[in-house]
């Protein structure tokens, strides 16, 4: 990937429904309302950088955030590297 970071994922452990709040109200307050959301799932994204908080059933949350131009070269190299592609 050129020494690229593409995405970096957090995780939020034994923290519960305390910092998926928290996390949220955060987000909300400087990034707006999601462009998605779900009960579990909410997604910010700019078109270059996609934020993605994420609540498991067992109540762990993680925290996502992509290069979308990065993803999307990395993905290209690796489509042009498989056989039959």
């Amino acid at each position: 990937m050129d020494g690229r970071l593409a995405a970096i994922t957090t995780s939020y452990r034994n923290r519960g429904a305390e910092i998926w709040e928290s996390l949220l109200a955060a987000a909300r307050a400087k990034y707006g309302e999601a462009v998605a959301s779900a009960q579990d799932v909410s997604k910010w994204t700019d078109g270059q950088v996609v934020l993605v908080l994420k609540r498991d059933e067992a109540g762990l949350v993680s925290a996502t955030l992509a290069f979308i131009d990065s993803l999307q070269k990395h993905y290209s190299r690796a489509d042009a590297r498989t056989p039959g592609s």
